[in-house]
């Protein structure tokens, strides 16, 4: 089957069961998110892939997904503590998330690398190799518990950014050493930021990832929040995770 037919048969399919599960009335889930491409992006088809999935899943339990884009900081704050959200996302899992949300089933993955300049050649291979380093992160992300914890005690120097953009800016001028970012981030932001596209041939993830992250929506943790993280897990159980992300990646223009 040629691209251009395989990419029409998904969004079709996509359409067709959206329309189908919002015959009825629908409450309103108001959630926060950031830009994040090609996960969540207001440019992107249904929001990007994980609020696609995360939209298709509430539509299956009968709600309708209301989203604000904000930086992620803001997300966080007003997802918890805004009247007027019931939560925000995509989230990895921490003690303090687990603390301050009910938290959904997966909603997709996140493979989190360590990322260089390809003339640097550090050989990087593990956290514990880190300390020697300046390490780019983005201002309230998680990241692994190793290097959280790392950089809570200290004994990790680190970066901050305030986007995922501003850190790869920072490591294609040379102002920190690595950086930890998404792999799939990275290489969207390399290849559509025209600010980063001239540097995208001289930047690479190290592999394996550091981790692969489940992505999670958080809810509030009141009686709504509860019912809503139930009802939505619900619709997620009918919800081919691996498959969707698939098809609607492949559904992209230019891939």
């Amino acid at each position: 089957m040629k691209d251009w037919v395989r990419k029409g048969v998904f969004l079709v399919s996509l359409l067709v069961a959206r329309t189908a599960a919002s015959g009825a009335s629908q409450d309103t889930v108001r959630l926060a998110t950031l830009e994040w491409p090609p996960y969540n992006s207001l440019s992107l088809p249904d929001g990007g892939v994980n609020t696609a999935v995360i939209r298709q899943a509430f539509e299956l339990a009968g709600y309708r997904l209301e989203i604000v884009s904000m930086p992620w900081m803001r997300s966080v704050q007003r997802g918890l503590h805004d009247p007027s959200f019931d939560g925000y996302f995509p989230e990895y899992l921490s003690p303090s998330v687990q603390r301050n949300c009910y938290v959904s089933a997966a909603t997709g993955e996140s493979p989190v690398v360590l990322a260089e300049r390809k003339q640097s050649h550090l050989g990087v291979t593990a956290v514990s190799q880190l300390s020697r380093y300046l390490v780019g992160v983005v201002n309230g992300y998680n990241n692994t518990v190793e290097f959280d914890n790392a950089v809570a005690s200290g004994k990790q120097p680190v970066d901050r950014a305030n986007s995922d953009e501003e850190n790869l800016e920072k490591l294609s001028k040379g102002r920190v050493d690595l950086i930890i970012i998404d792999e799939n981030v990275m290489h969207w932001t390399l290849t559509h930021s025209p600010a980063l596209m001239p540097f995208a041939s001289s930047i690479e993830a190290l592999q394996p990832p550091l981790i692969k992250q489940n992505l999670y929506v958080c809810f509030k943790r009141t009686r709504k929040g509860r019912k809503l993280a139930a009802d939505f897990n619900e619709g997620l159980r009918h919800v081919d995770v691996p498959s969707f992300v698939h098809g609607y990646l492949m559904a992209l223009p230019g891939r």
